[in-house]
């Protein structure tokens, strides 16, 4: 557990800070993983932030028109250990999918029709969005054990020098169908 929070939240923050201030990067052990970050601030100190702060702005701005359109599964065998194909259509507005990530999250659903313990997996872009600004994601998810399973997608900010995607407070997910609450028809 400690590892985790070590290898996933601690490294990747002392990593974006050293970026940020135009440190060296990948001056600790594991600096391989640093890869396209150290590209971004080479130059004159802070050019990281400053680059990251008109990045920040401009996501800001335009993420009222991130939109979820349509999530699919496509239907097959539903057995554990079964592979379970999704697809997502994301309406990115002003935004491109350089600036963010798509993810699918499930796992199995409780009783009250919630994800308990969710994983989540990035799906990935089938195609370039054309003169819409639509764009096509896909992926696989294994189902796990018997019972019910849950799954939705949601879509976050991607930036090198974010720590984590959650780093913004950025979220967007599909809306509920009229008439659905928490899984219920009203």
């Amino acid at each position: 557990m400690v590892r985790d929070y070590v290898t996933g939240l601690y490294l990747p923050a002392a990593r974006a800070s050293r970026e940020l201030t135009g440190g060296t990067a990948g001056a600790d052990a594991g600096s391989a993983s640093a890869g396209s970050a150290g590209a971004i601030s080479a130059g004159a100190g802070f050019a990281g932030a400053r680059q990251l702060a008109a990045w920040q702005e401009r996501v800001t701005s335009a993420w009222p028109a991130i939109r979820i359109d349509h999530v699919e599964a496509a239907e097959g065998e539903q057995r554990p250990g079964a592979l379970l194909a999704v697809r997502a259509t994301v309406a990115l507005g002003e935004l491109s999918p350089q600036d963010v990530t798509v993810q699918v999250v499930y796992g199995r659903a409780g009783d009250d029709d919630e994800i308990t313990h969710p994983a989540c997996a990035e799906l990935a872009l089938e195609g370039l969005p054309g003169s819409n600004p639509v764009a096509r994601y896909a992926g696989q998810v294994e189902l796990g054990g018997p019972g019910p399973f849950g799954y939705t997608v949601r879509v976050l900010p991607r930036h090198p020098l974010l720590a984590t995607p959650a780093e913004l407070g950025l979220l967007a997910v599909p809306d509920a169908p009229a008439g659905m609450t928490n899984g219920d028809l009203r």
